[in-house]
Order: C-alpha cells, then sequence, then structure tokens
C-alpha cells in the first residue's frame, strides 16, 4: 500500500457505511468505536499507544491510545482507549478502558471490561464486569457484580453478592437480600 493511502479498516471507520451500524450497537461498543473514529478522523491513522505513563493526569487534560496508564484518573480529566488505568478514579471520564485497577469515587466509566476495586459513587455504564463492593453511585448496563452492594442504584445482570442496602435491580443473584431495595427475578443457591 502506497504511504499516504488509508487501509480498508480506516476508510470503514472514516466511512458513512459504519457510522450508519454504529448507531445499531450498545451503548458501550458505540462510544469506544466513536473515540476510534474520531482519532482516525483527527490523525488520518489507526492509534499508536503509548507503552506506559506514569504521569497522573490533569484537570483539562485528555489522554488517549495509553496501554498502561498508572496514576489515577482525577476530576476534569478524560481518558479515552487506555488498556490498562491502575489508580482511583475521583472524578474524570473514562470511555474505552479494558481494565480499571482502583475504587471509583466520582467520575463517569463508560465501555469498561472489568473494574477491580470498590465503587462509592459516580456514574458507571457498559461495564462488563465489577469485582468490588457498591458503596454508592448509579450502575447502568452492569453485566456481573461480584461483591456485596452497601447503597446507591445498580441495575445489573448478574449479582453475586449479598444485598445490604441501596435499590438493586438484577435477573439473577447468589446471595441474600439484608436489606434496601432489591427487585430480583431468580435466585441461584
Amino acid at each position: 500500500m502506497a504511504q499516504g493511502t488509508p487501509s480498508f479498516m480506516q476508510r470503514m471507520l472514516i466511512g458513512k457505511v459504519l457510522g450508519e451500524l454504529v448507531e445499531f450497537l450498545p451503548e458501550a461498543a458505540r462510544d469506544a468505536l466513536v473515540d476510534v473514529r474520531e482519532y482516525v478522523r483527527e490523525h488520518g491513522r489507526l492509534p499508536k499507544f503509548e507503552p506506559v505513563r506514569t504521569q497522573l493526569a490533569s484537570a483539562g487534560q485528555t489522554l488517549q491510545a495509553v496501554s498502561v496508564h498508572l496514576g489515577g484518573a482525577p476530576a476534569g480529566a478524560a481518558l479515552h482507549m487506555i488498556n490498562v488505568l491502575k489508580g482511583d478514579v475521583t472524578g474524570a471520564l473514562l470511555r474505552g478502558v479494558n481494565v480499571v485497577i482502583g475504587d471509583v469515587q466520582d467520575g463517569t466509566v463508560r465501555g469498561t471490561n472489568v473494574l477491580l476495586g470498590a465503587v462509592r459513587g459516580g456514574e458507571l455504564r457498559g461495564v462488563n464486569v465489577v469485582i468490588g463492593d457498591v458503596h454508592g453511585g448509579e450502575l447502568r448496563s452492569v453485566y456481573v457484580i461480584l461483591g456485596n452492594v452497601y447503597g446507591g442504584d445498580v441495575r445489573c445482570q448478574v449479582l453475586v453478592g449479598d444485598v445490604h442496602g441501596g435499590k438493586v435491580v438484577a435477573r439473577v443473584q447468589r446471595g441474600k437480600v439484608l436489606g434496601g431495595d432489591a427487585q430480583i427475578e431468580r435466585t441461584v443457591d
């Protein structure tokens, strides 16, 4: 392929067809593809990931295309297309992060595969697995929660843990309801 000629994938990401197809995807997948699409439009190529970043993101800063970010996500920062984030989320916007290792205090987390840590606040949407207790916040479109719920507004498919407080809507639960407001379709022993 000649220098400067866009690849098939780049043409698809920029093209109108993918733009129309994206509208039918789940919200988390749509957000991740939109990030990549915007990156290709801006830079004219697919992202080249920075291997490791150890500096703390600052308010107003947007980080994207980082393999491993060791530093957390403070209020006002935006992190997109991050493979592994190690550190607490204290008010940032995260989209398209593969693994978050740390607590979510505040902020918005969208389109994440695995969150290893407690949720104390903020908004989570389109998260596949949360491994840790939920103490607060709003969780929507979460597939599996492996931990107890002590507070917050939680909507998930599978909850493996007890409900002590908060509002929980789940299809399947393995655990007990000891408090709070829980609507569980099926309990598994």
